[in-house]
């Protein structure tokens, strides 16, 4: 469908698909994401390099999701809230906050991906969800 409840619980599934990743997944990372992709942001996805060597996977939970552009039946900015945990070689996992801004287009009866941009978030544990 392409209502706004839709197009929010497809950013939230997508921000996990997106963000979430473990070294031995790596290889199926871009092929995980086929159909949730436009053409044009599916050439441009890459596996994630890992933010230090000693980082073997993160898990990403999508928190709150809204929208801040609205063109019905065309296109819609979604901003998902997630924490986001490292799993660490040798020291404990870590828990940080990101939003992902991502821009949603409607094409054959779905929304899809068309960028997609992480940023650090001020959220804090405990915080209003939604």
């Amino acid at each position: 469908s392409n209502s706004q409840a839709n197009v929010l619980a497809r950013a939230r599934s997508f921000s996990e698909r997106y963000g979430s990743w473990s070294a031995d997944t790596l290889g199926a990372y871009a092929s995980g994401l086929a159909g949730w992709l436009t053409p044009q942001f599916e050439k441009t996805v890459t596996a994630p390099v890992p933010p230090q060597a000693n980082v073997t996977a993160i898990a990403t939970q999508a928190l709150t999701a809204k929208i801040s552009r609205w063109t019905a039946d065309q296109s819609a900015t979604v901003v998902v809230t997630a924490s986001r945990t490292q799993t660490r070689t040798g020291e404990p996992a870590a828990t940080y906050y990101e939003n992902l801004t991502v821009n949603f287009v409607f094409t054959d009866s779905q929304w899809l991906a068309d960028s997609a941009v992480w940023s650090a978030s001020v959220v804090q544990p405990g915080g209003s969800g939604g």
